[in-house]
């Protein structure tokens, strides 16, 4: 495999290259490349992504105050989760599911006056 030259870095004395901190992808732990039209199937943009909490509510976690904790952050939550560039607010996908000694999932859908479990 041949490295590009425009890729090509000195490296400083501890042997870690010069530009290192101007290059994300080498000092982050993530780093999220934006795929254009022309790397997707089809030419066409994936959906936007989804964001599954799973929350336990067994009787131990509901007494400890934890569930009652994160649902009463949860708007917050939901409110700062990753807004792409040029959108007001967040077009991600959110779902629920919770647990206990069965799973139970919910359809949260906008057009729904109820919530169905």
């Amino acid at each position: 495999m041949v490295i590009p030259t425009e890729y090509f870095q000195h490296l400083d004395h501890t042997g870690q290259r010069m530009d290192r901190f101007e290059r994300p992808e080498l000092v982050l732990g993530t780093y999220e490349f934006v795929a254009t039209t022309d790397y997707c199937r089809n030419n066409t943009l994936p959906k936007p992504p989804a964001v599954i909490f799973v929350i336990d509510v067994s009787y131990n976690t509901m007494k400890s105050g934890l569930v009652h904790l994160l649902c009463s952050q949860m708007k917050d939550i939901i409110q700062n989760l990753p807004v792409d560039q040029d959108h007001k607010k967040s077009n991600m996908r959110v779902g629920f599911i919770t647990y206990n000694s069965s799973v139970h999932f919910y359809n949260i859908k906008v057009s729904l006056i109820f919530f169905v479990l």
